[in-house]
This record gives structure tokens, C-alpha cells and sequence, in this order.
């Protein structure tokens, strides 16, 4: 009867161990499925500045935004911050249109696309919608370093806002997803934005593509209707007095819908670009 009652115990514990192996099988695959949670703390970005010189027209209308990184662990940090090797996706939280409010703030939501992140040393190409961004990114463990977001603007929100507005308005700040370390880096909005008007706004009509030259004649002969409403005429002597413009045109910001007050010297300029565009629909026919 021993022998037996030693098989039956062998095998009762043959069983409960195997019964155990598979619930910390079980228990390790069922973890392993769930969702992980993105480390907010690992990489935290704080605003530094954004000043109106660092919104560019070229390579496109684009806005510039300046954060300090700080690697809050032990070990060093180092990422490409661009191209097929690099494990990034940015997104800026925009207001989301006609939606509730959160307390003071409207509900935002992630917009991937147009966002990019370089070193501040870096600068973008002229001539094409590209950064090198100085690759790798490297931001040894508990230091820090400097980093510029760049936020590109589309045609048409140009053509409803300024780019200051669509700061001050629309931007809740960006977010960036470093999904090889599962790292979620938080970057804060930036605070409202003096001034009215960038170099990103709106482009003479003797610049850019056949989209800017429509665009800008459009807004001359808006505003001279404005000028011309209020009795302002060019100033004496100018080119536009004689029914002429200078070569290169001279910069003309854009104006927000229903803010535009008309002054002699904005006037003329605007006249200008109607000279530009009147003489140069007349001699393509």
C-alpha cells in the first residue's frame, strides 16, 4: 500500500505544479495583452520661448517654439528625432471646433502631421520641406537640453486667422510618443503671443507659388476697397501714386477678418500689390 499511496501523493503534486506553471503562464500572457501605460515622467518638456522673428514663411509657414528637455532617469536618452529610423510621432493638441469646454479650456485633440523636432543649432533647409535635425538626439540621464518645435500652418487656416491667432487660439501645446521606450513627452502650451502679424501670414503676390499670387491680390483689392471707403490714397509720389509698384513688392502683413484699420502707409503698399497684379493680369493675355 506505501508504493501506492507514493504514486498517488507524486502525482498530486505533478498535478499542482503543472496546474501552477499554467496560471503564471496564464497570468504572464494576460499582462503582456493588456494595455501598457505610457511613461509621462521619464522625458518632461518645459516652454522657454516663441517669439514673432521665429515664424517663417519658407520652407513654409511654420511657427517656431523653443523647450528645454530633462531626462528625469538614470539611464542616458538617445532617439532619432527624424526619418525611418527614428521611433517618434509628434502631434499638436489643437481646440477641437464647436466643442464643449473643459473648466476654462476648450477640449483639444491630437493632430498628427506638420510637427517637428529639432536641436536649436539646426536649421531648416530653404528650399524644401525638410529638417536635419542633427541626428541622434542624445540627453544623458538626469540633464538637460534644448529643443525647438516646429509647427507648420496650413493654407487654409491662413486664410481664416493670423498665424498669432492660431497660437493664442487654437494651441494647446504638442505631444510626442516615443513608442521603442513607450515614453509619452508632454510639451505645455505656450503662453498667448504678442503682436498681430508674421512673415508666415501672407506672401506678396511677385513671391511664391500661383496659390500666394491669387491669395495676395485678392487681399490688396480688399483692403484698397477698405482704403479707398475711408478716402486714404497713396502717398504722394510713391509708385502706387503713379499707378506703378517698386520691384521686390514691399511686405504687407495680413489683415484678421473685420481688424484691419486703414493707415496711408499700409494704403499704398496694398495699392502697390494692385498695381502688381492689374499689370501683370494685363500683359499674360
Amino acid at each position: 500500500m506505501s508504493w501506492k499511496l507514493v504514486l498517488v501523493k507524486a502525482a498530486g503534486v505533478g498535478v499542482g505544479i503543472g496546474v501552477g506553471i499554467g496560471l503564471v503562464v496564464a497570468i504572464t500572457v494576460w499582462n503582456s495583452s493588456r494595455p501598457k501605460a505610457w511613461n509621462t515622467k521619464a522625458i518632461t518638456a518645459t516652454y522657454q520661448s516663441a517669439q514673432s522673428p521665429e515664424f517663417y514663411s519658407k520652407p513654409g509657414p511654420a511657427a517656431y517654439f523653443w523647450y528645454t528637455l530633462q531626462n528625469n532617469t538614470v539611464r542616458d536618452y538617445s532617439v532619432h528625432l527624424s526619418g525611418a529610423s527614428s521611433s517618434l510621432k509628434a502631434a499638436a493638441r489643437l481646440a477641437r471646433q464647436g466643442s464643449a469646454q473643459v473648466g476654462n479650456s476648450p477640449r483639444n485633440a491630437l493632430t498628427f502631421g506638420g510637427v517637428e523636432l529639432f536641436l536649436p543649432n539646426v536649421e531648416p533647409n530653404k528650399d524644401i520641406e525638410n529638417i536635419a535635425s542633427g541626428e541622434p538626439f542624445f540627453l544623458p540621464a538626469n540633464q538637460s537640453v534644448d529643443v525647438r518645435v516646429r509647427w507648420a500652418f496650413s493654407p487654409e487656416d491662413l486664410k481664416k486667422d493670423t498665424s498669432v491667432q492660431l497660437v493664442n487660439n487654437t494651441l494647446f501645446g504638442f505631444v510626442v510618443f516615443d513608442e521603442a521606450n513607450h515614453y509619452q513627452i508632454e510639451f505645455p502650451k505656450p503662453p498667448s503671443l504678442k503682436g498681430e502679424f508674421t512673415d508666415a501670414d501672407l506672401d506678396a503676390p511677385d513671391k511664391g507659388d500661383a496659390f500666394d499670387r491669387v491669395a495676395g491680390c485678392d487681399e490688396a483689392d480688399k483692403m484698397v476697397s477698405l482704403c479707398k471707403a475711408k478716402g486714404i490714397g497713396p502717398i504722394a509720389k510713391s509708385s502706387a501714386a503713379y499707378g506703378g509698384y517698386e520691384e521686390p513688392l514691399p511686405q504687407l502683413p495680413r489683415q484678421a477678418k473685420g481688424e484691419f484699420v486703414p493707415a496711408q502707409k499700409v494704403c499704398d503698399t496694398a495699392m502697390q500689390w494692385q498695381n502688381y497684379c492689374r499689370i501683370n493680369r494685363q500683359n499674360q493675355k
